[in-house]
């Protein structure tokens, strides 16, 4: 399934996710590379939760000093990983 059509697929809880919804869909009809964020500065980020029975993923935000989930972002990066176990 491409990103368009899981974007689309998506059932909005509210007004306000089916007006988010809307305004992602054209936004990726508009923008050539949506997933290059030196291509416009409205582009497609991605992140994700990483979790099992011990715990979860989180990496150390170098800026705020806060423990964050990981982003697509950071594949490249070396960083402070740590793991949350509550």
């Amino acid at each position: 399934m491409d990103l368009k059509a899981s974007v689309a697929a998506v059932a909005p809880g509210d007004s306000r996710e089916r007006n988010s919804i809307e305004r992602v869909l054209t936004e990726l009809e508009r923008l050539p590379r949506p997933l290059d964020r030196d291509a416009d500065p409205v582009h497609v980020t991605a992140s994700a939760l990483i979790a099992n029975e011990h715990g979860m993923i989180l990496h150390l935000h170098k800026l705020i000093g806060l423990w964050l989930q990981p982003r697509r972002s950071h594949r490249h990066r070396r960083g402070a990983l740590g793991r949350s176990t509550t």
